[in-house]
């Protein structure tokens, strides 16, 4: 059996697809706007909600088990899929409870392989430093989106610059904790290989802060 494990899921498109395939799925969504949409659309779907668990709270690198708090916010209104921890000027915030890394993979563990997708609006920044407990569960494939227009922000000059360089040590920090993996692009069509990528991923020399979203996939058997 295959636990989805949907990080940043928020009204549940991917949840709800992970279902109909049949698929367990762990949902983390902190958007107290989004929430009840995610909630609805599963109650909608009777025969797959029992399998599916939500987990109403942000995944950030703390204790994340007494009830830790932090800011998260959108720079509109809420509940449009962009809301983060990382942005500095919000239009609407709140104080979400947290859960670590470390929990969020106990809770995984005895599940069989794992599909991981991390959608979290430059968060991911935060927790791939702290999320070793994550991956060192089963995986099948792990589909991660970055965003680094939103560590950037509205910074300009010096500012902007030493932001650009602190992306492009994450994201080498990132793909070094993949680096063992096939490396691909996820696009619209679906996905295209990036050997480029996946060779300086391997020696942690991925020191551009890319975006979009990538696919990771075990080694291939031999």
């Amino acid at each position: 059996a295959t636990l989805f494990l949907d990080i940043g899921g928020w009204i549940g498109p991917t949840t709800l697809y992970a279902g109909a395939l049949g698929a367990a799925v762990i949902v983390v969504e902190a958007d107290p706007k989004a929430l009840p949409a995610l909630r609805r659309n599963i109650e909608l779907n009777p025969k797959m909600a029992r399998r599916i668990e939500i987990i109403a709270k942000a995944l950030y690198p703390g204790k994340g088990r007494n009830g830790e708090k932090v800011k998260f916010g959108s720079r509109r209104k809420g509940g449009d899929s962009m809301s983060s921890l990382v942005h500095e000027h919000m239009a609407t915030a709140w104080e979400v409870e947290t859960i670590s890394p470390h929990r969020l993979a106990e809770l995984c563990r005895g599940s069989g392989k794992v599909f991981m997708k991390i959608d979290i609006e430059g968060g991911e920044y935060t927790i791939f430093p702290h999320a070793e407990a994550l991956f060192s569960l089963n995986l099948a494939a792990v589909h991660l989106s970055l965003h680094p227009q939103f560590v950037l922000g509205d910074a300009r000059g010096p500012r902007r610059w030493l932001r650009w360089l602190g992306l492009a040590r994450d994201t080498a920090r990132i793909f070094r904790h993949l680096g063992h993996c096939r490396v691909f692009r996820a696009t619209k069509a679906g996905r295209v290989r990036a050997p480029v990528v996946q060779r300086l991923a391997a020696i942690g020399l991925c020191l551009w802060p890319l975006k979009k979203s990538w696919l990771f996939l075990p080694p291939e058997k031999p």
